[in-house]
């Protein structure tokens, strides 16, 4: 794979790395005390047996514990455990035996459905009535070291899981939002890469329809100019295919100066007078780093005018930041002379019912820094593009 390729984000993955670190961390820092415990404390090897099956059942348990409910073997460890612990403590009349049902505890106690709290503190009081009870049967023990110490212990280790079963919980909650938020990143693409196609291929099929429609009335009395038309419909084709591909290797930015050219046009092929002005006539329209969002401004307020308007007149506006479109070919909204009803203006109702493909637009221009307007008087409607000066050179 190309080192500079990015794998694709695996979710699961990430889990299963941070639950074996995390596994292997605990492991390292709790073995060790365990065997420390069991060579130093136990008086007999009878003794270390007993304590060391509690142990390797609760690393056992420890192995398995993760985000998915309850730990595999973790009620069969948990009475292993208590067993130990209580013949630890009344018959060996060692403290350690406690050890390995802390652990135990810990990992089950938090992943109970429901009532987790009263479980810890019930599993802390069961711990402490086991040693109360060696206590009782042999009053030379330590109730602190036998009873109070333990199960304040135990209650301790099982709080201190608990609260980190809520952050495992909330890294996994991150790994979700991470999983959808990349999706919605796929999803937004898609619907971009979509858009780009719908501009493409609507303007050049709504085109080719005009000019069809003209070489048709033309043919009889004027073939040479239908044939013309007809050639230009070939042109427009071979050129949409080629954006197309373009589109698809990510290749495409629109020419402005090609764009104002083929506007001009249209809209005299459609009998629409087209006025142009531009701030600094020296300046190619193509060298504001704005370039390709204003051909896609006069690309879709073009393919709105041609299919919605019934404009006699068009003037275009360019300067080094902005772009503005008006004509005075704005229908009115039904019911109104000057709003829509049920409150909307004009100019919300036009949009809403006729020029959704400006909503699109608008949020690309949006996102690279810029201001989409669109307004209504009369007859009049104007689209126009602003950026901000200070980063337009």
């Amino acid at each position: 794979m190309n080192p500079t390729q990015l794998r694709p984000y695996d979710a699961e993955a990430s889990y299963r790395r941070m639950h074996r670190t995390t596994v292997v961390t605990t492991m390292v820092s709790i073995l060790p005390v365990g065997i420390i415990l069991i060579a130093v404390q136990a008086q007999n090897w009878w003794e270390a047996a007993v304590v060391g099956v509690a142990f390797v059942a609760s690393v056992c348990v420890m192995t398995q514990w993760g985000r998915s409910g309850y730990p595999r073997f973790g009620t069969a460890a948990l009475i292993v455990c208590v067993t130990v612990w209580g013949i630890g403590a009344v018959v060996f009349g060692t403290s350690m035996a406690f050890f390995p049902l802390a652990l135990v505890g810990s990992m089950t106690v938090p992943r109970l459905p429901r009532h987790r709290a009263v479980g810890t503190v019930g599993f802390g009081l069961l711990t402490a009535v086991i040693g109360a009870a060696a206590v009782w049967r042999n009053p030379e023990l330590d109730l602190l070291e036998f009873s109070v110490v333990p199960g304040v212990i135990a209650v301790f280790v099982t709080a201190m899981m608990l609260y980190s079963d809520r952050y495992w919980v909330i890294l996994h909650e991150l790994e979700q939002a991470r999983t959808a938020e990349a999706e919605l990143g796929i999803m937004r693409e898609r619907v971009r890469f979509a858009s780009e196609l719908h501009d493409i291929q609507g303007h050049t099929l709504h085109v080719v329809k005009l000019k069809v429609a003209l070489a048709e009335k033309l043919m009889e009395y004027q073939a040479g100019r239908a044939a013309r038309e007809l050639r230009e419909v070939h042109e427009l084709v071979a050129d949409t295919i080629t954006q197309t591909k373009e589109l698809a290797y990510a290749q495409r930015r629109l020419n402005l100066a090609s764009e104002l050219e083929n506007t001009k046009n249209l809209f005299e092929a459609a009998s629409i007078e087209v006025q142009i002005r531009r701030e600094d006539e020296e300046e190619a329209p193509d060298d504001s780093p704005y370039g390709a969002l204003f051909g896609q401004v006069l690309r879709e307020t073009t393919t709105n005018i041609l299919r919605h308007a019934q404009a006699t007149r068009v003037e275009i506006e360019l300067c080094w930041t902005s772009i503005t479109v008006i004509n005075d070919g704005a229908r009115p909204a039904s019911g109104e002379c000057g709003s829509a009803p049920g409150g909307a203006s004009g100019t919300e109702a036009l949009a809403q019912s006729q020029l959704r493909g400006l909503n699109t637009l608008k949020q690309r221009i949006a996102d690279n820094g810029g201001e989409l307007q669109v307004n209504r008087r009369g007859s009049r409607f104007s689209t126009a593009a602003y950026f901000p000066q200070e980063t337009a050179r």
